[in-house]
């Protein structure tokens, strides 16, 4: 089996012509890989759905290569106004609180405190 070794590192260790292995080993070179693949995720699907110190990571590779997860990060960005030099604060004057781009047509700007960072799994 070849495993992602390239076939003519194959041939010159066998001492033969890439042309003769490929003559010869056709279907081994071509199904290889896919043996290979099968017994890591078999391996990895057991580890997955054990409960070893090793399942948790597992379980998470699994879910962002086989069901397409990712890890996202969000960052909350404030409200930009054309008009406002800077962003205000979170809360106007009178007590109340932005509505976003709302208020910018009245000349103010959205300015969190902080800025918001999550990680969010998302299919």
């Amino acid at each position: 089996m070849a495993f992602g070794t390239p076939e003519h590192a194959i041939a010159r260790v066998l001492k033969i012509d890439p042309k003769t292995l490929r003559k010869h080993f056709r279907d081994e070179l071509d199904t290889a890989h896919i043996v290979a693949n099968s017994a890591v995720g078999q391996s990895l699907y057991k580890m997955a759905t054990g409960d070893g110190p090793q399942s948790v990571p597992a379980a998470i590779f699994w879910a962002k290569t086989r069901m397409g997860w990712r890890e996202t990060q969000h960052q909350e960005q404030p409200w930009v106004c054309k008009r406002a030099a800077t962003a205000v604060p979170d809360t106007l004057p009178d007590g109340r609180g932005h509505a976003g781009p709302r208020d910018c047509a009245q000349g103010a700007a959205r300015s969190p405190d902080i800025n918001v960072r999550q990680i969010s799994y998302a299919v």
